[in-house]
């Protein structure tokens, strides 16, 4: 039997530490047939050249294209016109897929559902680096049931799939700077479709839905969460790519303006001890 076919999107901007990781996990992605499109905005670093180095058994295809104004509606817009299969999935360049089977979750979570189903989006997981508040936005956003939204705008694109034929009808908006699957969200509501949340098709995104400051966050905040760490209610992964339990990590985050680098470091035992550093690079 044919494995189907999915268009997959990635969007990045001088992200070429995560498109590292993202590249030895989509050599292990299965069981579908895969078309990859690149979307790169403006980069100046490496990230273009490990972008071209993806490669997977079940690679049919790759484009890619440079864009100089960026809108987030035009970059998925772009990305996914490239394409012609049934589904479309959206990735961003820093969310790892947890699962081998990911991209199947993903279609099988639309597969299910009827053609009123317009698209999916899955869930996603805190690192160690993610810090107190990211790591509450996303435990609170991304539960692990399923669940389907008729009047609740609820999507992201950070880790969605959509029905191509929807998309042809109703593409995303590309004059916003943000939200623009929000927008989609609730523009296909009002005309009947749905939408799904599938707990399944899990990543890896160190930021929240806010993307708060890594070292922000309440003392409250914190220590509830550090209670709930200790306490065994919750836990973080250690996933291969980044294990915590083996090595003390620096994370080191550019800001293209200012040309001011933030450290970001972490302990052995993976709490969550987030510091900054600014310094010059």
């Amino acid at each position: 039997m044919a494995n189907p076919e999915v268009d997959i999107v990635i969007r990045f901007k001088d992200e070429e530490f995560w498109l590292k990781k993202l590249k030895s996990k989509f050599k292990k992605l299965k069981k579908v047939d895969i078309f990859l499109h690149g979307v790169d905005n403006n980069s100046s670093d490496c990230s273009r050249d490990i972008f071209e180095q993806f490669d997977n058994i079940n690679l049919k295809g790759k484009t890619y294209q440079k864009i100089i104004d960026y809108k987030p509606g035009g970059a998925l817009n772009a990305g996914a016109n490239k394409g012609s299969c049934k589904y479309i999935i959206f990735l961003s360049a820093h969310c790892i897929p947890k699962s081998d089977d990911y991209v199947s979750h993903l279609f099988k979570a639309l597969e299910e559902e009827d053609s009123n189903c317009a698209g999916a989006f899955g869930r996603q997981l805190p690192l160690a680096c993610s810090g107190p508040q990211n790591t509450v936005d996303l435990l609170l956003t991304y539960p692990k049931e399923d669940r389907l939204f008729r009047r609740t705008p609820l999507f992201n694109n950070a880790n969605s799939i959509v029905r191509r034929d929807v998309f042809h009808k109703y593409n995303f908006d590309e004059n916003v700077s943000n939200i623009e699957d929000l927008i989609w969200a609730k523009q296909l509501q009002d005309v009947g479709y749905y939408l799904k949340y599938t707990s399944k098709a899990e990543v890896y995104h160190y930021h929240g839905i806010h993307q708060h400051e890594l070292h922000s966050g309440s003392s409250r905040v914190s220590n509830s969460l550090q209670i709930l760490l200790n306490s065994g209610w919750l836990k973080i992964d250690s996933p291969e790519f980044c294990d915590y339990r083996l090595m003390t990590l620096i994370y080191v985050f550019r800001n293209k303006e200012t040309e001011i680098l933030t450290e970001v470091s972490y302990g052995k035992n993976g709490q969550l001890c987030t510091a900054r550093v600014d310094r010059r690079e």
